[in-house]
């Protein structure tokens, strides 16, 4: 995966973090949010031949034929989820400032001036140690070129 490709899936797991939790909270698998989905869509009703009441014109649903995915969309969801729960947890009790930074940033959406006055010079640098540690975290694998810069965060930090 390039870089710039795992910053920005980074970057919306943080965004979309409450989103998610919220999805998965309500929805015990994602076959069942596919199935009221398809079930509020699919529905059609229409007359049968020589019948005088309106019935379900049956065909095969979109929702069922959906469920191949909806494994992998469901394990892509929890994977996202549970990482930044467990990464928020950690930074919470071990590294405040990033932590902060979280809260202010992706969860509150302050804007950036004032992000700019509360962090000042080490925004950047907060907000990069922030979206590399999620990375790490998911263990998702950087291409070598192009990744130069996380690698050498990596060594930075002794991973």
């Amino acid at each position: 995966m390039k870089l710039a490709e795992a910053q920005r899936r980074a970057r919306s797991n943080l965004y979309r973090y409450k989103e998610n939790s919220e999805l998965l909270e309500h929805y015990e698998t994602v076959g069942d949010m596919i199935r009221e989905h398809g079930s509020r869509v699919e529905q059609q009703y229409g007359n049968k031949p020589g019948e005088v009441s309106r019935r379900y014109v049956e065909a095969v649903p979109s929702w069922f034929l959906a469920l191949d995915n909806a494994e992998w969309v469901y394990s892509e969801l929890l994977d996202a989820v549970s990482t930044v729960s467990h990464l928020l947890k950690y930074l919470q009790e071990r590294e405040l400032k990033l932590f902060e930074l979280y809260a202010r940033k992706y969860r509150d959406k302050i804007p950036l001036p004032d992000l700019r006055r509360r962090f000042d010079r080490k925004l950047k640098m907060l907000d990069q140690d922030l979206i590399f540690m999620l990375i790490d975290w998911h263990t998702w694998p950087i291409d070598q070129d192009g990744g130069e810069e996380y690698a050498q965060w990596r060594r930075k930090r002794g991973y």
